[in-house]
């Protein structure tokens, strides 16, 4: 009983977030059609109904995968934005919210390696932009050091206890930890590969140094 209401209560939520998701774009576009109206020409994607619900969706996948509201939000907005860097007063209007949540969303997006913040030249404001062009595959070798400290600790566990199913259960979590890292770095190095072949990588002009 109890789990179908959980099975109940989790479809409503899906249910209501997608019906938020549709509402908000709906309410963006409409917001922005007006301000063109009173204030001149919208910016890039200002009226864009059909960008902003990318936006909306992605940002809604990045939240289910585990990263906060406005962190998914401010990671949907730059991957699937045209520009390369970014001030934090450029997202705050970007996204229509406020410095203080952009502030905090980039704090977090910069300390698991989704965003890199650097500063031009001659200026005082920091500027964020994707981490590397390959992000994907960046996320994927960070959690190799991850991995072989797992296997580290669970085969010294496995070592210290008498036998027993404690000590079969750690050093199977352990053989696990050891396929997975040596899968992900097959899997890295395969992808690639096959980036080389489709010929994904971008322009030597818009490359970032790592």
């Amino acid at each position: 009983m109890i789990r179908e209401i959980h099975k109940f209560m989790n479809s409503e939520y899906r249910e209501c977030m997608a019906q938020d998701e549709h509402s908000a774009t709906a309410s963006r576009a409409h917001r922005h059609s007006q301000d063109a109206q009173n204030s001149g020409p919208a910016t890039a994607h200002e009226t864009d109904e059909a960008w902003w619900r990318v936006v909306d969706r992605l940002a809604l996948v990045f939240s289910d995968g585990g990263l906060s509201r406005m962190p998914a939000r401010v990671f949907a907005f730059v991957l699937v934005d045209d520009d390369e860097r970014y001030t934090a007063r450029q997202l705050a209007d970007g996204l229509q919210v406020s410095p203080a949540a952009i502030s905090g969303a980039l704090q977090s997006l910069v300390s698991v390696g989704l965003l890199a913040r650097e500063r031009e030249p001659g200026s005082r404001a920091d500027v964020y932009r994707v981490y590397d062009g390959d992000v994907w595959a960046r996320i994927m070798q960070q959690r190799e050091p991850v991995t072989a400290r797992y296997e580290s600790v669970l085969r010294e566990g496995a070592a210290a206890l008498a036998p027993g199913q404690g000590a079969r259960r750690l050093h199977e979590s352990a053989e696990y930890m050891s396929f997975m890292h040596q899968t992900i770095r097959q899997a890295v190095m395969q992808w690639h590969e096959y980036r080389r072949q489709l010929n994904l990588d971008p322009p030597a002009g818009s490359r970032h140094p790592s």
